[in-house]
Order: C-alpha cells, then structure tokens, then sequence
C-alpha cells in the first residue's frame, strides 16, 4: 500500500536507480517519484524500467537521491519532515495541505499566522556557498512575504523573501550586523494564481549573491561579504520576530543547498520540473515470473532487443550524417547567457500553457 516494492532501474532490467516516493496512490496507481540518474543528456533518451506487485519486499530504499550537499529536502506532502538523510525535526502552526506543483504540498495563510519553526542545526547554519529554492503560488502581493529566514532576534542569518514591491529578494546578515540585499529596482514583479520556480545563490568565490526565478537569473550583487552564523532556529512561512512578514500561499519542493548552482544547472532543474509530463512516455507493461530462470530469461530478451534497437539507432544516426552532408553547413548554436533566457522564457511560456 506504500509502494515499497516499486523499483527503478536502468534499461538492463536490473540495475537499481536510487529512488524517492513523493506520493503513492494504491486504489488509482498514481505515483510520483525522484529518480536520481547516473547521466542525463539532452541528444538522447533514457530508458528506464519500472517493477512493482513484489509481495516479498516490505521496506522502502533509503533516501540516496539526495547528495550530502543538500542540507534539507522538504516535499511538504502531508507533514512538515525533511526528505533528505537528515535528521531535521520541525513543528508546524496552522498551515493546511493543498495541491502542490507535485502530489500535495502545504498552503500558508498570514492571516492564520501560519508557519513552520526547524530546530536549530548546523547544518543550515550556512556561512559560505548555498542555494535556496522552492516552488511558490502567491495569494497576496504588496507586502513582505518570507519564504524562509533565520535571522531571529539577531543580526546574523539568512533569508529569502517577496519584497513589498512583490519582486523576489534575498539577503544576509554579515560578520559586522550589516544586511547585504538585493535592490528594489529591476527584476520580474511575481504574479498572484501561477506557480513560479524561485532560487537564491550565494557564491563565495565568485563574490555573488544572485536571484533566480523560473531558471532565469533575475538580480545580481556583487560584495565581499558572507552570512554570519546564526544560532536562531530555520522559520518557514515567516521570520521570527517580523510580525507583519507572513507568507500567504502555496510552498513546495523547498530545498537548502550548501553548494552554489550553476544557472545552467538551475534552468535544467526548472524545465525537468515544469515540463516533466511532456519529458516522458510510459510503454505496455507485462506481468513477469519472479523465479530465476524466468529473471535470466527476461533479461536475455531485453538484451537482444537492446541490440536490435541499437543497430537501427546506428542506421538511421548514418543515414542522418548522409543527408546532413548534401546540405549546407549549419551555424553552431549559442550557449550564450542571451540565448540560455531565451530559450527559458519558450520554456516558461509552454510551462503556463501546460499548467
């Protein structure tokens, strides 16, 4: 009933893919679920095959999709714990379950003064490189909207916030109790009703502290500066001690980062996410003998029709090269900043279009 028997593998039937179960519906079959892949490359497909109906089998995998550099992983769907391998104990006052960007995820009404309180742990006590990121539908505008912060009653800490202008803003304390932040001016001004992918990067290396949303890089700061450390507990929905800075709103897929991403990296996250029903197709399923002469057979099968597939990829990869070689030569394509924009504001449109 918890589909711990589901398992992933890659296209030669028995290699495991580390796997996470955001949700599981037994009476519809529903199911969404993190599948950590080894590559990923946008010039082919890849093939994976999915088992379930294995009675023998009563635990579910341990949470590997996650690496060490995510400090916590929050899914919101049905309680407030972390996902990731990380013993993170939280509590929640008010918030109720809403449909999430993905299965459930939780609503937050600043009218109930709604909010999450994480107990302190080093861990998110982040002081060098972090990424912040989170799925986010507002339900008002024209006022400050924390998303998460831990500065609580002291100058020390991190945040991540709607400013009152309804423009997506980060900052931190630093050594000296002075707020680094991003200006008001410039940036996209976020709509109420419609989901949006929202990140914050800080790069110590690279002096950066940089605002995201829906992959595209959306404010820049350049200083010198890094987030003091803060012995204040992690509060999601609000900041402490600011009364007047509830979120109103939808959170999902939050996730803290000790690393700084790429927006190369981010833009690939964005579109996974936002596109991932059109990203894949299910094939027949077939009912399969769990004894082992049954299993070596299935995999020999497999086998042979991998080959087959492989020798008709590699005749129409040639016949390819043959027609492209009667044409003119084409002009690369930019990687470039520019051109990486443009290509996600496509993707944001078809995003809304496919909501």
């Amino acid at each position: 009933k918890k589909g711990f028997d589901i398992r992933v593998t890659k296209n030669d039937g028995y290699s495991i893919l580390s796997t996470q179960i955001d949700s599981y519906s037994p009476e519809s079959g529903l199911l969404n679920i993190w599948v950590l892949l080894d590559t990923l490359c946008g010039s082919h497909e890849n093939d994976l095959m999915l088992y379930y109906g294995n009675p023998t089998i009563q635990t579910e995998l341990p949470p590997l999709v996650w690496n060490n550099n995510y400090q916590a992983v929050w899914h919101f769907n049905g309680d407030a714990k972390a996902a990731n391998t990380r013993k993170i104990n939280s509590s929640q006052s008010g918030i109720v379950k809403a449909k999430g960007k993905f299965a459930d995820a939780f609503e937050f009404d600043a009218a109930r003064k709604d909010y999450i309180s994480v107990d302190y742990q080093k861990s998110l006590d982040l002081t060098s490189d972090f990424t912040i990121s989170a799925w986010i539908f507002l339900k008002d505008s024209d006022r400050k909207q924390t998303i998460l912060g831990n500065h609580g009653d002291s100058q020390a800490g991190y945040s991540l916030f709607i400013d009152n202008e309804n423009k997506l803003s980060a900052g931190f304390y630093n050594t000296s109790g002075k707020f680094i932040t991003l200006k008001q001016d410039g940036g996209e001004t976020l709509e109420k009703e419609r989901w949006y992918h929202v990140c914050a990067v800080y790069s110590k290396s690279d002096q950066l502290l940089t605002t995201y949303i829906d992959g595209i890089s959306d404010k820049t700061l350049s200083t010198i500066d890094a987030p003091a450390s803060s012995a204040a507990t992690l509060q999601i929905g609000r900041l402490q001690f600011e009364n007047d800075s509830y979120f109103s709103g939808i959170i999902d897929e939050l996730r803290i980062s000790s690393v700084a991403r790429t927006q190369n990296w981010l833009a690939t996250a964005f579109y996974n996410e936002s596109l991932s029903q059109q990203l894949f197709s299910t094939g027949p399923s077939e009912a399969l003998s769990l004894s082992k002469e049954s299993i070596s057979a299935n995999k020999e099968a497999f086998r042979n029709t991998s080959d087959a597939e492989l020798k008709q990829s590699e005749t129409e990869n040639a016949l390819s090269k043959e027609k492209a070689s009667n044409q003119s030569t084409p002009v690369a394509v930019s990687t470039g900043k520019e051109v990486l924009q443009a290509r996600l504001q496509n993707i944001k449109r078809v995003a809304l279009e496919n909501k």
